[in-house]
């Protein structure tokens, strides 16, 4: 071999060893520590929870909670008849029982009893009649009171329909409140109610305008029930009411002022709220929001009045039997 070639060979070996020198600098991991893994890309499928032993493509079977509210409190759920609930009523770091039956009297009467076990005291509650389509719940209205509620509904005659709370009041024993023609909202497929923030939706009867069951929230005090919806509202399937004598009636301006007028026969209000007391806000067949003006007397604390005359005056309003 001559000089020449010899020294070419060397010259592209050394060529090759520094070229991969090069290489193998360039493949250094950026942190620094040659020996750390290089770093993955975030796979689609890891699991939400943090855990890596989950299987991510496992759904949850874990049935929902009965009860639909936020707190995630054991000692807040249904009442099933005949089973005893257990639950700390007043806070006080003792266990008390709650549990109700339905007795079947006769073919027409059926009573619940409600039983209560507080700090070693039985309370029993037998006052309900006529009852079907019972349920209740333990709730808590107000988390900062140191209270819990026991809420029971319940259907009697003609479809109507009471709802009693229990609490412990401020002297340790059972202070019981009802609700007349008003019942709580239940969670469909359950016997919940709807309780959110310390409100119960109820649904309440009145005769204001037509017999229907009016939505409103409430929340239970040492006082009872309290509605805190500013009104009640009607549902959206209530009927519009046909005029049949002409009546004083306030339509809504666009600014927000009223005008008085009256509204002729066979025209029709369709009610959307009131406050029970004072107020109908409708929508009448001429597309306007109005105000009709209500009040109660002594002699018609169910139906209202409309000036001078009872609503039916005016209105042809259609009551229950």
């Amino acid at each position: 071999m001559s000089n020449t070639k010899f020294f070419r060979l060397i010259a592209l070996a050394a060529a090759l060893i520094l070229v991969m020198g090069v290489l193998f600098t360039g493949c250094k991991p950026a942190n620094g520590d040659p020996t750390a893994a290089p770093s993955e890309a975030p796979s689609d499928t890891a699991p939400a929870s943090g855990d890596p032993t989950a299987d991510p493509t496992e759904k949850e079977t874990e049935e929902p909670t009965a009860v639909p509210t936020e707190v995630d409190d054991p000692e807040l759920g249904v009442l099933e008849e005949g089973q005893i609930f257990v639950c700390d009523l007043d806070f006080n770091g003792t266990d008390d029982e709650v549990s109700y039956v339905i007795n079947e009297i006769d073919e027409y009467d059926s009573s619940v009893t409600v039983t209560i076990k507080l700090n070693g005291e039985t309370f029993t509650y037998d006052e309900i009649h006529y009852a079907y389509e019972v349920n209740a719940a333990v709730i808590d209205c107000d988390s900062n009171d140191s209270r819990l509620e026991v809420v029971l509904c319940y259907a009697h005659d003609s479809d109507d329909y009471d709802t009693v709370a229990f609490r412990v009041d401020d002297d340790g024993a059972i202070a019981v409140h009802t609700l007349f023609a008003g019942f709580a909202g239940m969670v469909d497929g359950s016997n919940s109610p709807i309780i959110a923030d310390g409100r119960i939706s109820m649904m309440v009867s009145h005769d204001i305008l037509a017999t229907a069951y009016l939505y409103a929230d409430y929340t239970i005090t040492s006082d009872g029930f309290e509605r805190v919806s500013d009104c009640f509202t009607y549902p959206e399937t209530v009927e519009p009411v046909k005029v049949i004598n002409e009546m004083p009636i306030s339509i809504i301006n666009e600014d927000g002022t009223t005008t008085d007028t009256t509204l002729a026969v066979d025209k029709t209000v369709t009610p959307i709220e009131t406050d029970a007391a004072t107020y109908v806000r409708v929508i009448t067949s001429d597309g306007d929001t109005a105000i009709i003006h209500i009040h109660f007397d002594e002699e018609s604390s169910f139906i209202p009045m409309i000036g001078d005359n009872v609503q039916h005056y005016y209105l042809d309003v259609l009551y229950a039997d």
